[in-house]
């Protein structure tokens, strides 16, 4: 039942509202198809981006693809914490690595959900920036895929997001977006840190390949 309702929400209500309404474009969105389990990395400029994203995931994944969020904004007391896993199948974790013991742990969280098969969608700079300016990649995402070299990372640049749901504003405003979906990433014998420089080169990239792109139609 809970697969049809998230099925209804992303791919009916919320594709119809980003695409026709907003104007969101996928570009390469083939390139989701036949992965069984994947990490999806992206960008960050938005609230609306992980609603964006989950109207691309391919119709017998949507239910097992979760979006990472902060537990501090989705999950402030136990009735947000459900309206963000029921109706965004939201997977909730602290912003910092954990540094007491008995405290939660993201990279675990996450790891957790990846040992149970599902996917997840990732942002590795960690907050909301600024549209267009990509910060700094945090590690995390590196230390997660040690972890887990079998599944693949996507990766994902997201263009002109920013405008639909900037940073303080509270009202969804139409803007022509554009999502570029990169090839599929595989990590064998690298650290840490170079699967995040590995990440961050390809979305970098796939930024580039945006900025050629509108020159091409201008």
């Amino acid at each position: 039942m809970r697969t049809l309702f998230l099925y209804l929400t992303f791919k009916v209500f919320w594709r119809f509202f980003f695409s026709v309404i907003i104007g969101v474009r996928f570009i390469g969105a083939r390139k989701l198809l036949g992965h069984k389990q994947f990490v999806l990395a992206s960008n960050h400029n938005s609230h609306a981006d992980a609603v964006t994203l989950m109207t691309a995931i391919p119709n017998n994944r949507l239910s097992k693809t979760r979006p990472i969020a902060a537990a501090d904004y989705f999950g402030i007391n136990k009735f947000v914490s459900f309206i963000s896993w029921f109706f965004l199948n939201l997977v909730l974790i602290p912003r910092k690595k954990a540094e007491n013991p008995g405290d939660s742990d993201p990279i675990e969280i996450m790891d957790d959900v990846l040992k149970k098969g599902q996917s997840i969608i990732l942002f590795p700079e960690g907050s909301r920036g600024e549209a267009g300016i990509l910060q700094t990649f945090k590690k995390g995402v590196g230390y997660l895929m040690e972890k887990n070299r079998s599944i693949p990372v996507i990766p994902v640049y997201m263009e002109g997001i920013g405008r639909v749901l900037p940073k303080g504003n509270k009202i969804i405003l139409p803007s022509l977006t554009k999502v570029y979906i990169g090839e599929a990433l595989y990590f064998k014998e690298e650290s840490a840190e170079e699967i995040t420089k590995i990440i961050e080169q390809k979305i970098l990239d796939l930024k580039e390949k945006s900025v050629k792109y509108k020159q091409n139609f201008n």
